[in-house]
C-alpha cells in the first residue's frame, strides 16, 4: 500500500490572503522563463524584442490562470460549475488544474504570435 504524504497546499496566510505551493510555483516558473528568454535575447543580440517578449509572457500568464481555472472546473466538475456558473471566478477557492493551464498558456500565446 502506497503511503502519500499529506502536504497542507497552503504555505502561509496573510490575514484572509493565503499564498499556495501551485501559485508559488507559477510565479517562479514565469520569472524563471523570462530572465532565461531575455538572457538568450540579450546574448544573441535581440533586445528590440524585449517589449514582444514582456506581453508575450504577460497574455501567457493570464491564459494560464484563466485555463487552468476552466479547465478545473470542466474536468473536474462540470455538472457542478454548469448549476452555478458564478462559482468560475471564486479563484480564492482553489481549483487549478495543470492541463488546463497548459492548453490555455499555449492557446493565448498562439494567438498573440499570430497578431
Amino acid at each position: 500500500m502506497l503511503i502519500y504524504p499529506q502536504i497542507d497546499p497552503v504555505i502561509f496566510r496573510v490575514g484572509p490572503l493565503a499564498v499556495r505551493w501551485y501559485g508559488l510555483m507559477y510565479i517562479i516558473s514565469f520569472f524563471c522563463c523570462f530572465f532565461l528568454c531575455r538572457y538568450q535575447l540579450k546574448e544573441k543580440n535581440l533586445e528590440e524584442l524585449y517589449p514582444f517578449l514582456e506581453n508575450l509572457l504577460f497574455y501567457s500568464f493570464l491564459g494560464l490562470i484563466i485555463g487552468a481555472r476552466l479547465g478545473f472546473c470542466f474536468f473536474y466538475y462540470p455538472d457542478y460549475f454548469l448549476k452555478n456558473p458564478l462559482e468560475i471566478i471564486a479563484i480564492w477557492k482553489g481549483g487549478m488544474s495543470f492541463h488546463g493551464g497548459l492548453i490555455g498558456s499555449i492557446l493565448v500565446g498562439y494567438i498573440y504570435i499570430k497578431k
